[in-house]
């Protein structure tokens, strides 16, 4: 990130700067500065000066073509494969989710962008720990087990390896939790798993635990990839 008090900074690939004009006017207003480019070209060159970039906002409504190029770029670009890249859908884009999904893009928003949620995925994504497998936005119970007591708390979002998980109190970094919850498109059965916290986030009063999963079994995979797919979709 770009310092302790700069919330980020964000690569914006879209249409002019005319039609941009509601999406940025809301990412400035989140706090993020951002750059503004028309083309994968730009982006490229953009992503390869001399300026740090935390996130990359894709707008279909630059052309399909443009950000297929831009996502296997940087995922294919070792200096710039864990930039976390939104996809912000138009209604002739929703085809292309499982191509960019293959390619490695991290999380998809229909236009218009509602601004709670935009704010949320890219809060989400900045606080959690970078990974190759794609990550989703969600919100689900989940309980922290120590011993015989069991703390509340929520996944905000979730990827096969690891969770940004918000809790009440700050847990210690490097610290392993035991965690269970129930996806929500696996009924009630319960997943429990170890966690390693990798980093923590003070947010509203609550803490925001990026974990890594420690070795989750292959069922407990299997359920998570197959809601991360869902979800994306």
């Amino acid at each position: 990130m770009s310092a302790a008090s700069d919330p980020g900074r964000i690569l914006y690939l879209g249409p002019s700067a005319e039609n941009s004009a509601k999406i940025l006017g809301q990412l400035r207003a989140f706090g993020f500065e951002v750059l503004a480019v028309s083309s994968s070209h730009s982006a490229r060159e953009a992503l390869s000066g001399s300026a740090t970039v935390d996130f990359v906002v894709a707008d279909m409504d630059a052309g399909e073509n443009e950000v297929r190029d831009i996502v296997f770029h940087m995922k294919n670009t070792p200096a710039m494969e864990e930039i976390p890249i939104i996809a912000l859908l138009n209604a002739e884009s929703v085809d292309a989710v499982t191509e960019l999904f293959d390619l490695g893009c991290d999380e998809f928003l229909r236009k218009p962008a509602d601004s709670a949620l935009l704010k949320d995925k890219l809060s989400v994504l900045l606080w959690s720990p970078r990974r190759a497998t794609p990550r989703v936005g969600c919100r689900f119970s989940a309980r922290i087990i120590s011993g015989r007591t069991a703390d509340p708390g929520e996944i905000v979002q979730i990827s096969e390896g690891g969770a940004a998980l918000l809790l009440p109190k700050r847990r210690p970094e490097e610290r392993v939790l035991t965690v269970r919850f129930a996806l929500p498109e696996e009924g009630e059965e319960e997943i429990s798993l170890a966690a390693a916290v990798i980093h923590v986030r003070e947010e509203e009063g609550q803490f925001l635990h990026g974990v890594r999963f420690v070795t989750p079994g292959s069922e407990t995979l299997r359920k998570i990839r197959r809601f991360v797919q869902k979800t994306l979709l």
